[in-house]
């Protein structure tokens, strides 16, 4: 009932309210009947304030016809008489008897300002006076019958009081129109537009209220205009906010379920209303139930007091975490609480949310995360070191399928160390090979560039498959046995350099790139001229046709400087 009446309270506000729709509506009525009234009534007051002095003459020429009779012919007497006893009977106020001139032969009471010149030269019947008090009227002898001519004064104020009453009335009637269709139009806005549109800001406070059963308040207007439109959208928008929100709930409720922070709720009148896990297992109680009956006094602020508090006594502070010692069923544990009140929109609090976290298991398991984070590191390290294993041996197969039918393009000049360096500088990035690849002066190389990278490409990979060592140091040297021929020796120097490794298996059959090896030689006309048997640190030699055009010559120091 309190509901209720702070509802229709709202309504009632709402229908004062200077910016609802109601006012604006009376407001637009009023404008309307000012202005309706404004151009209506000022053009006919006009109108009918001329329609009233010539009804005002009409009557009085009438009265002195009735009153004479022609062939009597009356005398100037007989018609100052008649004047004066239609002064008494208040038809006139006064009247002036005139000769043909215009010569004043008689006055009854107020003596008229129209003269029988004004007449004839301006061809003037009525005259009104400058206070606008009277009105002076010409009676000319052929519509009365008499010998002289005639001018009455009448009083202007019976003609403007039924001038003012006729007003009035029509005023009262067009108010009366206005109103009456004002009412009808604001009672059909009011059932049309006004109810329709509260019913749907009801619904969208309802929905903000209660936004995981937001589909609950659809409006369902059938009707085909805006109205009805925008009724159509919010029913859909419900729909999907209820279900983004239930969805949210159902991960929110995962979470908490699976947090190692505990979580209490309580009512806003203090009672306890769930209770996740976590927070279970650090008060040590199975159930909540069990948590409900226990004295909920289980709070001892680390601020120098001994007395034991609930935690919705904790300060409410959304920004900080209050050092407590929480009193368990089983056991005392330093924690850390958090008090977060929600508020219903009218201030009042609809729910106490407390959490609870135990540093000390946090730190644990802070510890534990990242333990598996570090496997979980070695493990994907291994995966992208074996799939970067798998790429080359694919170039080795590319290797072995290629048939040589191209013709070869020879060049007179082709640096080795630009190749070998790029091989190396791939394998590092993939977390295969470690530092840099070492070597000396390499000499240049005739024939088909294309060629001489699949035989380096290859041998090092053979090299990098016999080693048993994880990311393992390789190592290059170089001479020239004679003019026409350069030997490269390969070999693994990871012992001298980072003395060993770890020892891992490597997913690379180094038979595989030792074949694809072969068939590039091959096709350059070197060959293997020394490789080490398995057991021993890899070591690979090999020969290839030497450039006539050398930057200079190798020499022992050379060999020194690459050893």
């Amino acid at each position: 009932m309190q509901r209720k009446a702070k509802t229709q309270g709202s309504q009632r506000r709402a229908w004062f309210n200077p910016r609802s729709l109601h006012m604006v509506i009376f407001v637009s009525v009023a404008i309307g009947v000012i202005v309706t009234e404004a151009v209506l009534l000022l053009p006919f007051s006009m109108v009918w304030q001329t329609q009233n002095i010539e009804q005002a003459a009409d009557e009085v020429r009438a009265a002195f016809v009735h009153a004479t009779d022609p062939a009597t012919f009356p005398s100037v007497d007989d018609v100052t008489r008649t004047a004066d006893r239609f002064m008494r009977d208040g038809l006139i106020i006064g009247a002036s008897v005139l000769d043909a001139s215009g010569e004043q032969l008689s006055t009854v009471g107020d003596r008229p300002f129209l003269t029988l010149d004004m007449v004839r030269r301006g061809g003037l019947q009525t005259w009104e006076s400058a206070d606008g008090a009277a009105l002076d009227l010409y009676i000319d002898p052929s519509e009365t019958g008499m010998a002289n001519p005639l001018v009455a004064r009448l009083a202007m104020a019976p003609i403007d009081a039924a001038t003012h009453d006729r007003i009035v009335k029509t005023a009262l009637a067009i108010l009366a129109i206005v109103l009456g269709s004002s009412m009808v139009s604001v009672i059909a806005l009011n059932y049309w537009i006004v109810k329709p549109m509260r019913k749907l800001q009801g619904a969208i406070m309802a929905a903000v209220d209660n936004p995981d059963v937001a589909d609950q308040f659809k409006t369902g207007l059938k009707r085909r205009d805006e109205l009805g439109s925008i009724s159509r959208s919010l029913d859909l928008l419900f729909t999907a906010v209820s279900l983004l929100h239930q969805e949210e709930l159902a991960t929110l409720h995962k979470q908490n379920e699976e947090s190692l922070i505990g979580v209490l709720q309580y009512s806003g009148d203090g009672k306890l209303q769930a209770a996740n896990p976590a927070a279970l297992d650090m008060l040590g109680f199975e159930t909540e139930t069990e948590l409900r009956k226990a004295d909920q006094h289980m709070v001892i602020p680390k601020n120098g007091s001994t007395s034991r508090k609930t935690f919705l006594d904790i300060e409410v502070d959304t920004d900080s975490l209050v050092p407590v010692e929480l009193l368990g069923r089983v056991r005392q544990i330093a924690a850390h609480v958090q008090h977060i009140p929600v508020r219903r929109r009218d201030g009042t609090v609809a729910r106490h949310f407390i959490t609870l976290i135990e540093l000390d298991r946090m730190s644990r398991e802070l510890q534990s995360l990242q333990e598996r984070v570090k496997k979980a590191d070695a493990k994907l390290s291994k995966v992208s070191a074996r799939e970067q294993e798998t790429r080359r041996v694919l170039e080795s197969c590319l290797c072995l399928l290629d048939t040589g039918s191209e013709k070869p393009r020879v060049e007179p000049a082709v640096m080795p160390d630009r190749i070998v360096n790029e091989w190396y500088k791939d394998a590092a990035e993939a977390n295969l090979v470690s530092g840099k690849l070492e070597h000396g002066v390499l000499p240049q190389l005739e024939g088909d560039p294309a060629r001489i990278r699949e035989v380096f490409r290859q041998a090092l990979l053979v090299v990098y498959a016999k080693t048993t060592i994880e990311r393992p140091t390789m190592g290059m040297e170089a001479d020239m046995p004679d003019e026409k021929t350069a030997r490269f020796i390969i070999r693994d120097i990871s012992k001298d350099r980072i003395g060993g490794g770890r020892q891992v298996e490597k997913s690379v059959d180094w038979r595989l790139p030792l074949a694809a090896l072969q068939v590039a030689l091959g096709k350059c006309g070197g060959q293997i001229v020394d490789m080490v048997p398995e057991g021993a640190p890899p070591r690979l030699a090999l020969t290839l046709k030497a450039s006539k055009v050398q930057p200079f010559d190798i020499n022992e120091e050379d060999l020194a400087m690459a050893g």
